[in-house]
């Protein structure tokens, strides 16, 4: 794939957009020495034309998980994405969102993965992912893209996948503690 578009071909097969977010979805970097990053008014535009074309978008950033829900949340735009994995601790973005794929039940095949760093893209690709730099996005259609859903129920049902899978995961580690601390 030309790392400067997204060939016309690939464009509808893909349902999930994956952001990295510092200097890709929003100008600058979250951290608590600076201001808060500006968000790219063309890319929130986009998370939301898509969703309502029944492309969903997530996130896979190396960032203070917390600190990008609140940012997210200030901005109002938290609630448009599903399954956002942020962690310093992430040692494979690759991995990282093989697994998130995984949860929600996607091929690589469908997801396009936008990343400035091309060491990023790089290892996605190395996984089976497609994978552009932010630049690429520009002056996409997104009627182009999914098919449409107004009312947003793909992303409202992978929410809802997403809350669901979060409820059973600490359920079961809630279980697996209790049974460490009950005596044998």
């Amino acid at each position: 794939m030309d790392e400067g578009s997204i060939p016309a071909e690939v464009i509808p097969d893909v349902r999930v957009l994956i952001w990295d977010l510092d200097e890709c979805f929003w100008s600058g970097t979250l951290d608590d020495a600076g201001p808060p990053p500006r968000p790219i008014a063309r890319h929130c535009a986009l998370v939301k034309s898509l969703a309502a074309r029944g492309v969903v978008s997530s996130i896979c950033s190396r960032n203070d998980p917390s600190a990008v829900r609140a940012h997210l949340q200030c901005l109002g735009l938290w609630e448009w994405f599903v399954f956002a994995s942020a962690s310093w601790e992430m040692p494979s973005k690759g991995a990282a969102i093989g697994a998130t794929l995984q949860a929600m039940g996607v091929q690589a095949c469908h997801a396009l993965f936008v990343d400035d760093s091309a060491v990023n893209r790089a290892e996605a690709r190395a996984g089976g992912l497609r994978a552009v730099p932010p630049h690429a996005l520009e002056g996409v259609d997104p009627r182009a893209w999914g098919r449409p859903d107004p009312g947003c129920a793909r992303l409202y049902n992978l929410r809802t996948q997403a809350h669901t899978l979060a409820h059973t995961l600490a359920r079961t580690l809630t279980l697996a503690r209790l049974r460490a601390a009950l005596p044998v």
